[in-house]
This record gives C-alpha cells, structure tokens and sequence, in this order.
C-alpha cells in the first residue's frame, strides 16, 4: 500500500459533519455526486455502512474509492447525497476541474 490519500472530509469525523447540513444549498452537487461514484474501487466490503442519522442500513455495498489523490467510502457518497456534510474545499475543487 504505502499510499496516502487525503479523505474528501478531511480530519473531521463523519458524525460531525451531520448536523444541521441538511438545508444547506451545495452548488454542483450532482456533479460532485457522479464525481464519486465514478472513482476507482479500491476495496469491498460484504457489509453495508449505517445511516448515522436513522440507524438504519445504507442500501448500497460498501465500497472504498480513490482518484489517485483523495480517498472516501460508499459511506461519504450516501451521507453527502442525503444530509449534505461537508466536503474539503480542496476536494470540492478537485473534483469539478476534472
């Protein structure tokens, strides 16, 4: 491995990045969404992450992607989509010059 990868929400832990993002207006979200979904495969998983919020399962695989620079999960996709947490700027910008 020996690779580092920055995390698309950097040092903050996803919990924290819950609250009170729900109403919050994110320009160019669905490309940032189609941005990750499109990331390399890095590893699986036969398990599937939980919402933070119900408790409930994330319908999907969990999957852990890169793009050679930064590094999230099935877990930061779904979260991102549903409760809008907040992404590194330096990965927002990233992902919508590619």
């Amino acid at each position: 491995m020996g690779t580092n990868y920055e995390l698309i929400i950097g040092d903050c832990p996803l919990a924290e990045l819950i609250s009170n993002r729900v109403n919050v207006v994110i320009p160019q979200k669905e490309s940032i969404i189609t941005y990750l979904r499109k990331g390399i495969i890095e590893s699986a998983a036969a398990g599937r992450a939980v919402d933070l919020v119900t408790g409930t399962r994330i319908p999907e695989e969990w999957l852990s992607y890169t793009d050679g620079t930064y590094r999230w999960d099935t877990s930061h996709i779904y979260h991102f989509d549903k409760y809008n947490i907040s992404l590194t700027e330096g990965f927002i910008q990233h992902a919508l010059a590619q």
